[in-house]
């Protein structure tokens, strides 16, 4: 894992960030928003019928990161195509605690040419639960107030508390049955 090297283009936590594909092949991007940790994470591109007839074909980079700032390095994700080449998709699991998808989608042209977009850096998909490092601020729907609880810490007290008080009342039990024995 590597820190975040490659830029996004600039937007407040929470937005997404989609490439500008108008005047390229690229018909749609669609793709999974606010996904939640380990669960499916899916992209489909479709392109127009003189790219698909002319063999161009799809690549598709992605990044997941953290919510404490730690990205996995990119890498290319295995994408298929339909019968007629128009429609591209490909889906991942989304790793745990995960604060946004960073994605790119790659035109590879029939003369070995090819064109990115976004062109710099990466499109952005945050995640149900994100927090932004920029503006120290969590959000989405199932972090509406914060940093999600470690349920375990809570277990662990919930289930110590009972414990110490049954182990104090049995020692108070345990000395007032002596006391009485000895007065």
């Amino acid at each position: 894992m590597i820190l975040c090297s490659m830029q996004t283009v600039a937007a407040a936590g929470g937005e997404d960030v989609e490439p500008d594909i108008s005047g390229s092949p690229i018909v749609a991007i669609n793709h999974t928003v606010e996904a939640a940790d380990k669960s499916d994470w899916s992209i489909s591109v479709e392109i127009d019928s003189d790219a698909a007839n002319n063999n161009t074909s799809i690549r598709i980079l992605r990044q997941m990161c953290t919510n404490d700032g730690v990205c996995d390095s990119p890498e290319w994700e295995d994408i298929e195509a339909s019968e007629n080449r128009t429609f591209w998709n490909s889906s991942w699991v989304t790793i745990d605690d995960h604060s946004y998808v960073n994605w790119k989608v790659s035109v590879d042209y029939d003369d070995g040419e090819s064109e990115e977009f976004p062109s710099k850096g990466y499109a952005k998909a945050w995640s149900s639960c994100w927090y932004d490092i920029d503006t120290d601020q969590w959000g989405g729907k199932d972090c509406p107030d914060g940093p999600p609880e470690d349920n375990s810490d809570k277990v662990e007290e919930e289930s110590s508390i009972p414990s110490i008080s049954l182990l104090s009342v049995v020692g108070v039990l345990g000395l007032a049955a002596l006391l009485r024995r000895n007065s």
